[in-house]
């Protein structure tokens, strides 16, 4: 929320003027230790498996870096430091804003690309007056929601209830070669 709302917040005077640079500082720690993770290669062997053991994860298989181990779902930064040898120049913050942005970085990716999909879904207009009835594939419910309530676009369509992804591409495909 602080990487999103601080900026505003500082405009409209509800957050301290440094705080976009404390959150921009935390931000650069974030990319900083990310990048150094990255970098950093651990091997199948006995130190890291007992870590590993410990936490009930299973033992490497192969060569990896302390940024892919992190993505384990449980493993914690502090595991990570105890498998280095060494203590964290991180704040509980930004250690927990690194483990968000490791652990949910492809959950992010995937709804960053679904809300682009979305985004081109409101482009394609349905004409008024189009008709479901003839469309084959689409159920008789959905047929009847979506002549009842006169979408104006894909985008409003696949908010309807019921309004299934395969009934979506099933009227993208007849609205574009209409």
């Amino acid at each position: 929320a602080d990487e999103r709302l601080s900026r505003i917040g500082c405009s409209i005077g509800l957050v301290r003027k440094e705080s976009p640079e404390h959150v921009k500082q935390k931000q650069d720690n974030i990319a900083s230790e990310k990048s150094r993770l990255s970098k950093i290669m651990v091997s199948p062997g006995n130190d890291i498996d007992s870590v590993l053991q410990n936490k009930k994860e299973a033992p490497l298989s192969r060569k990896m870096s302390l940024l892919e181990l992190l993505k384990r779902a449980g493993i914690l930064y502090e595991d990570i430091m105890k498998i280095e040898g060494r203590q964290s120049g991180l704040s509980y913050y930004e250690k927990v804003g690194l483990e968000v942005d490791i652990k949910y970085s492809g959950y992010i990716k995937r709804e960053l690309g679904r809300i682009e999909k979305f985004k081109d879904l409101e482009k394609i207009r349905i004409p008024e007056g189009f008709s479901y009835a003839n469309i084959s594939g689409l159920s008789n419910e959905i047929k009847e929601k979506l002549s009842e309530l006169k979408p104006i676009s894909l985008g409003q369509a696949s908010r309807v209830s019921g309004v299934t992804p395969a009934a979506i591409s099933i009227l993208m495909v007849k609205l574009r070669f209409k």
